[in-house]
């Protein structure tokens, strides 16, 4: 809207420079031009205002029907639950319960976010229609006026056909400009996807080598023990004792390095929200600025130069947002991954703790040769320090191709913007071919 409105103010001053258009015509035209397009924003956004209070009524009813309809849902799946809890132990009841109320918490969540989508989408389509309305209304009104002014006798009959035909032709060359943006943005946002996907990759490489190393130095506690009583330095009679010991050892090391991740997380995502929202607000002010300054361009004679600005400027502008959502995405994905790094080796020097500081010498009172348990305890840092190497080489494996997938994924959505852009030019060829055939077949009529 903001170019078209521009182009004409551009029209008409060349219109002037070239002696075709009487300067005070010009003025009394751009005045009417101006007072109109206020009153057409204003009447756009009154309407819009109007749609959001409409739109949002019907969504929060839809919405309380959808939420309702759900805890209905769970009432009934809670009855049904009940009634079967009746006839089993209390273990797995309690357990039972706790695994439905996380599914009633799961589906609400998606149904929430489900809804919330399709209220986006609801508003969208309204924004888009008003916004198709707004353009045609503002070509009716440089045309309604071109012709006021030609019965007037201020724009000679030829002039006009003239600025028509060019009004007409920098349409066409907006809308190509509209088409490699559209397909522009929908590119970087592309690859923005692909790249989050990759950094998922690694963070999930990440949680699952933390896994693997926390479960290998549990095992080793485990293990210490059952080797000790296969050996037969250990009476039956304390094995099963111990193992229990062990298990609730094990599960309190875990719990904590859970609760201990779940609280760095939320104080790391807080930060990280912090920092993107004052990285994303220095980029709008710099845009701002950017946009303030177009008006070297604006005064130019050459439209085509104009065109040609915005499309470098906005093109600039969606690869500096990309790569500073990229630039922000990896430090995030990085300080994530050094977080649960420390966390797990802190996490193993706890087991191992508990495994040499406590076991260790629960059995060595047992009567438990010392000699025995020092050669498990040595082959047990060998078998923790190899489990390691192992999965620190399987992350970089794993690191690597989804690095090339990355790339592949790259190289799919460059190619598909290129298709887009020659089949979007294809398309208005054609449209431009139909019309003029139905154009001359209706003059051949008459």
């Amino acid at each position: 809207m903001q170019i078209c409105k521009e182009v004409i103010v551009m029209m008409m001053k060349n219109m002037v420079l070239s002696h075709s258009l009487i300067p005070h015509v010009e003025k009394r035209m751009s005045s009417v031009f101006k007072k109109q397009f206020l009153t057409m924003e204003r009447e756009f956004q009154e309407e819009y205002e109007r749609k959001v209070v409409a739109l949002t009524a019907e969504c929060n009813l839809e919405t309380r029907k959808k939420m309702e309809a759900q805890r209905q849902k769970e009432r009934a799946a809670n009855e049904e639950a009940e009634e079967l809890m009746k006839k089993v132990s209390e273990m797995p009841a309690v357990e039972y319960r706790s695994l439905l109320d996380r599914l009633h918490s799961l589906e609400q969540d998606h149904l929430k976010r489900f809804l919330l989508v399709k209220q986006e989408e609801y508003f969208a389509k309204a924004y888009r229609q008003l916004t198709v309305s707004q353009r045609k209304e503002l070509h009716n009104i440089f045309f309604t006026e071109i012709t006021n002014a030609t019965f007037k006798g201020e724009l000679k009959l030829e002039i006009a056909k003239s600025l028509v035909e060019d009004y007409s032709k920098i349409q066409g060359d907006i809308e190509e400009l509209m088409d490699f943006l559209q397909a522009s943005k929908k590119y970087h946002l592309n690859r923005r996807f692909a790249y989050r996907e990759y950094l998922i990759r690694k963070i999930q490489l990440r949680d699952s080598q933390a896994s693997a190393l926390i479960n290998a130095a549990a095992t080793q506690i485990l293990n210490l023990i059952n080797k000790m009583e296969r050996a037969g330095h250990l009476h039956e009679s304390h094995l099963e004792m111990l193992l229990d010991r062990a298990e609730a050892e094990i599960n309190s090391v875990k719990q904590k390095f859970d609760h201990d991740l779940k609280q760095e997380k939320q104080k790391l995502h807080q930060k990280l929200i912090t920092k993107r929202k004052w990285k994303m607000l220095q980029k709008k002010e710099q845009r701002k600025e950017q946009l303030s300054a177009r008006n070297s361009f604006k005064t130019s004679r050459e439209i085509t130069d104009y065109l040609s600005h915005w499309k470098t400027l906005l093109s600039d502008h969606a690869i500096e947002f990309e790569e500073l959502t990229e630039k922000l995405d990896n430090e995030g994905s990085e300080e994530l991954r050094d977080l649960i790094f420390n966390l797990t080796e802190k996490t193993v020097e706890e087991l191992k703790l508990v495994q040499y500081g406590v076991f260790v010498q629960e059995l060595i009172k047992l009567s438990v040769p010392k000699m025995f348990l020092l050669e498990v305890v040595e082959e047990h840092k060998k078998e923790i320090i190899v489990k390691h190497e192992h999965l620190e080489r399987e992350e970089r494996e794993k690191s690597t191709a989804a690095e090339e997938l990355l790339q592949l994924t790259r190289q799919k959505l460059s190619k598909e913007l290129e298709n887009s852009l020659s089949q979007q030019r294809k398309l208005r060829s054609w449209e431009q071919s139909v019309f003029m055939q139905v154009s001359l077949s209706f003059l051949l009529f008459f």
